[in-house]
């Protein structure tokens, strides 16, 4: 399975948690000593909130090093935790296209429109025993890019709009329900070889997080956009 972590995310969630209560329980009793005038309590508070952070740093660029770029092909799924679920993305189809829609309504790209179509899949092999399976699951935010050899690509808001209404990537669903979302990309003739970037739409706390792709230093998982 591969997923946009390479920690076990609800561990990486409670971690950030403690380490943040931890050090903010420090601080203040730092500051209460220090008004109190007991020097060896400040020192004892701030020496352990040093270690406790040290060590926090430590695991986050650690996991950051080992993790590895991978490019995953067509059909196949990158998963993204949703704490006690697991949702699934995989690229199942892509055409290009020089403009999209009709009539008044057609747009057309200053490069090549790249029409990629996207699977969202709730998998129901991966719900906790806690979890009701007849309860919807709402999607987390979610951010799409191209990338190629470093540039970035967002989606094209005029083709976006050109294009036949989809489901929305936050359409709720039930386990084992999958459905497609079409996004329009208009990249410039010189790609090589383009790739789908999906993440979480929050950059914080993620950065931060323990084995988040999208904390300091962190490899991430790409879709190939490869077709025929």
């Amino acid at each position: 399975m591969h997923t946009d972590t390479n920690f076990f995310a609800p561990a990486a969630l409670f971690g950030f948690l403690l380490a943040c209560s931890g050090l903010l329980l420090t601080l203040i009793v730092a500051i209460v000593a220090r008004v109190a005038r007991k020097p060896c309590v400040v020192r004892s508070m701030l020496g352990i909130a040093g270690c406790a952070l040290i060590v926090y740093l430590a695991m986050l660029i650690g996991f950051s090093l080992a993790s590895r770029r991978i490019v995953l092909a067509p059909g196949q799924e990158k998963y993204f935790c949703e704490l006690d679920c697991h949702l699934a993305y995989s690229v199942v189809g892509v055409r290009k296209a020089s403009a999209v829609g009709s009539g008044q309504d057609q747009v057309h790209a200053h490069g090549t429109f790249y029409i990629v179509t996207l699977r969202t899949r709730f998998d129901e092999k991966t719900i906790a025993p806690f979890r009701s399976k007849d309860v919807p699951l709402s999607p987390g935010l979610r951010s799409l890019s191209i990338v190629d050899d470093g540039a970035v690509y967002d989606i094209s808001p005029q083709g976006q709009q050109a294009l036949p209404p989809s489901p929305s990537l936050l359409t709720p669903l039930r386990p084992a329900e999958s459905y497609m979302t079409e996004f329009v990309f208009d990249l410039p003739d010189r790609v090589r070889n383009p790739q789908l970037l999906i993440t979480t739409a929050y950059r914080w706390p993620n950065r931060l997080l323990v084995g988040d792709e999208q904390s300091f230093l962190h490899q991430q998982t790409l879709l190939s956009l490869a077709s025929d």
